[in-house]
């Protein structure tokens, strides 16, 4: 009884001395919680930003804001100057961060520095302390990207970066062996894309490098399209006067818009869908041409030279023909029967490829010779001559014209005279030293004309008496209009060319040679054909002709 009386009393001692205890711990608590509290209120109305505290890695802790400016500027000044290598196929260029666009953002890391240790719970407070106790605070230094800047200077990267695609080439050397160029693919800066790439390097500071957005732009024509390229079918070149420099020029244009042209199987050239309308506006010059026989100056003059080449190259190919005319008057750099004229809107040179496979057509000017060769497929390889029959070459004869009205002497020109001539050209094909085709393609007339000249003579004086009606005949036959036999006449005879410019009879030209012995040197290889056909050149009454 007595011990657990005593048992009882030992228990109750304890319990106040917990009771007491606790209200001691309790107390206690309370007077560091307000000190705490007082100290973290005392804190929360001062300037300086806590300790333990940094920005970017840079210590700001207990420094005023204007100290942590000072001391961020001086860190970051470098890294604001650090250069970015943009980086793109081909090449790359180095701008600083400044230069980007990307500014350090101090005020906001500033303001976010100043709030910690200043949050309104005493709770976040005592959080926030404790952290910066345990181990600190890094923040980090927020990235202002203009984006206007930014956009302007990458959009004025585009020239640098943007580059045309350049198609696979062909070429043909003085040996007529075939060189191919392989092609490059184009670029193009995709701006938008770029600006969003680089904005995402600039907010990490350690970046150092970003790769440009571009797009690849593929050529027209790549080195695949030219494997079915393999020999020079036909090639063909014709001098011309280099100090004639407009007519030079007038070639070089032209035959530079038919270079690289490319035909598929069964498409169709026209010269004057390819190079255009000769006007001054397309650059063209004036330049000699031919109209009626005679030679005046005009816009584009020379093409005609471009057609002629062009021509005899595409039957040396054996390409089908489909329009053609032929001078009113033989040329200089070209063989009669083998020449071709183009004026816009009245004559065209037009031919097929009448091959397998697709052609290319090149052309060029090659020191004193325009040059002009077709390339194709192998399987297209023909060989094949161009003979010319029947060719006579005439004069037009000169006539000379009483003028009494002119002072005694003097001499005027009133018509330039000009050889004519005749042609009948064929064509020959072989394939392995099989003959394929043999047949006439044209007869060519050239009509000769007269040279006439009007020379002043004294008036004459009616003698006495009445004169026969018709006249005394002149003495020694010659005819009262004092025409002169052209070289190679006879007095009396008529000229080859017939009377009134009629065409002479093709004398056997509908036959064909019992042997190539006139048969024309190819100046190139032969590729398939069909049989060319060709416009004459009569023009009904009051239309002007004319060749360039």
């Amino acid at each position: 009884m007595r011990r657990s009386t005593a048992k009882r009393r030992r228990v109750r001692r304890a319990g106040i001395v917990v009771v007491v205890a606790l209200g001691v711990l309790v107390g206690l608590l309370a007077l560091a919680a307000a000190a705490v509290a007082a100290l973290t209120e005392s804190f929360a109305r001062g300037e300086r930003i806590a300790a333990h505290v940094t920005i970017g890695g840079i210590p700001v802790g207990g420094m005023t804001a204007a100290e942590a400016r000072s001391a961020l500027e001086a860190q970051l000044a470098p890294a604001a100057r650090a250069e970015v290598e943009l980086v793109y196929p081909g090449g790359s260029l180095r701008l600083t961060r400044e230069e980007l666009g990307a500014r350090y953002d101090l005020e906001t890391a500033l303001s976010q520095a100043q709030a910690l240790g200043r949050e309104s719970g005493l709770l976040d407070r005592l959080r926030t302390h404790w952290r910066l106790r345990q181990g600190g605070v890094d923040l980090p230094v927020p990235v202002e990207i203009d984006r206007g800047r930014l956009e302007a200077v990458i959009t004025g990267l585009s020239p640098r970066v943007n580059r045309e695609p350049r198609d696979a080439k062909i070429s043909v050397d003085g040996d007529n062996r075939l060189h191919k160029t392989p092609g490059q693919s184009g670029l193009v800066l995709l701006v938008p894309e770029t600006v969003a790439a680089v904005s995402r390097a600039l907010q990490n500071g350690a970046a150092n490098r970003v790769d440009l957005v571009v797009k690849q732009k593929p050529p027209n024509i790549s080195a695949q399209d030219l494997a079915d390229l393999q020999v020079v079918l036909a090639a063909y070149s014709t001098p011309y006067h280099t100090w004639q420099r407009d007519r030079t020029h007038n070639m070089a244009l032209a035959i530079g818009k038919v270079n690289g042209t490319a035909l598929k199987s069964g498409e169709s050239f026209s010269l004057n869908n390819t190079v255009g309308e000769r006007t001054v506006q397309e650059g063209y010059r004036s330049a000699p041409i031919f109209r009626d026989g005679r030679i005046v100056p005009d816009t584009g003059g020379g093409v005609c030279q471009v057609a002629s080449t062009l021509y005899n190259v595409a039957l040396l190919a054996n390409l089908q023909v489909l329009e053609r005319s032929h001078h009113s008057r033989p040329v200089w750099y070209c063989p009669a029967g083998r020449d071709a004229t183009v004026y816009w809107g009245q004559h065209d040179l037009r031919f097929r490829n009448s091959l397998k496979h697709t052609i290319v057509i090149l052309g060029e000017i090659r020191g004193d010779r325009l040059w002009a060769a077709i390339v194709g497929h192998a399987d297209d390889d023909y060989d094949v001559e161009l003979i010319r029959t029947n060719y006579a070459r005439f004069g037009g004869g000169s006539q000379i014209i009483e003028d009494p009205t002119l002072p005694v002497g003097k001499r005027v020109v009133v018509q330039d005279g000009s050889a004519g001539a005749r042609a009948t050209l064929w064509i020959k094909v072989s394939k392995n030293g099989k003959q394929i085709r043999y047949e006439k393609l044209h007869d060519d007339y050239y009509p000769p004309k007269t040279h006439i000249v009007r020379v002043g003579v004294k008036p004459k004086t009616p003698p006495s008496g009445t004169a026969p009606p018709g006249g005394a005949a002149a003495p020694g036959g010659a005819s009262p209009s004092g025409t002169k036999p052209g070289p190679g006449l006879q007095p009396g005879a008529k000229p080859p060319g017939g009377e009134n410019g009629q065409k002479p009879p093709a004398a056997n030209g509908d036959k064909p040679p019992a042997a190539p012995g006139n048969a024309s040197p190819r100046p190139g290889r032969g590729a398939a054909a069909t049989r060319a056909t060709a416009a004459g050149r009569t023009q009904p009454p009051g239309v002007r002709v004319a060749e360039r």
